[in-house]
């Protein structure tokens, strides 16, 4: 038992190691970047027109349009077989022969 507790050690401690060098490379690494004056990005805030062109964010919450008003009522209506029957006797007793 006493082999497997040293090897488990040992593991442990090798990873130790691998995280403590991670470590230390990324904060070196963080420390020594710099960015010259050729890779840095200008951007300009409302100068002049864009130069690509965006889809409008317009958002109808209406259900109608000025257009559409008659044909969707219509549709919305008389897919009930009842509105259909209700108009049916309405039109028959307009009709004064029958």
């Amino acid at each position: 038992m006493g082999v497997q507790t040293s090897s488990i050690t040992n593991l442990f401690r090798q990873i130790g190691d691998i995280v403590r060098n991670t470590r230390r490379n990324t904060r070196n690494f963080r420390t020594t970047t710099h960015m010259n004056d050729d890779t840095r990005r200008i951007i300009t805030i409302n100068h002049g027109p864009q130069q690509t062109k965006f889809i409008t964010n317009h958002i109808s919450t209406s259900k109608y349009s000025i257009l559409s008003f008659l044909p969707k009522f219509l549709f919305e209506q008389f897919r009930k077989y009842s509105n259909i029957f209700f108009l049916c006797i309405a039109v028959l007793q307009v009709n004064a022969k029958i």
